[in-house]
């Protein structure tokens, strides 16, 4: 019963307090892989789609959750998060439009951290420079 009592406690302060945000790390991941599949979805019916540029996904991490304002060429993408975002983000289309590159910045307790994903790569971090 000991044992029981602190999960018992846990499970109801986590139901009273709702579900947490996701941290930076796991909300960059999320919605990159998201937005990988989004374009590759969107090949059926069109050609693959930049949106935004690294200045103005810069311009959006913080260090607080923000509603999500996208625009029409993420609407034409087909993706909108899942929830509130403290990251930033881009896709970019190769010169012949066979490949493309998403991209999201957030700020980490250790630093910039930066997450691509690529029309055959998954989402996966970069390695801040020295």
């Amino acid at each position: 019963m000991n044992r029981l009592l602190p999960l018992l406690l846990t499970g109801c302060l986590g139901a009273f307090l709702g579900p947490t945000a996701p941290s930076a790390d796991e909300e960059l991941l999320r919605n990159v892989e998201q937005l990988r599949e989004a374009q590759q979805e969107l090949l059926v019916v069109d050609d693959f789609v930049a949106c935004g540029t690294e200045e103005q996904a810069r311009a959006q991490v913080s260090a607080q959750p923000r509603p999500w304002e996208g625009g029409d060429c993420w609407t034409r993408i087909g993706w909108e998060p899942d929830g509130p975002v403290r990251g930033g983000y881009w896709v970019e289309v190769s010169d012949d439009g066979q490949d493309f590159t998403v991209h999201g910045l957030a700020t980490s307790p250790s630093g910039e951290l930066h997450i691509i994903a690529t029309r055959h790569q998954a989402a996966t971090p970069i390695e801040p420079a020295p």
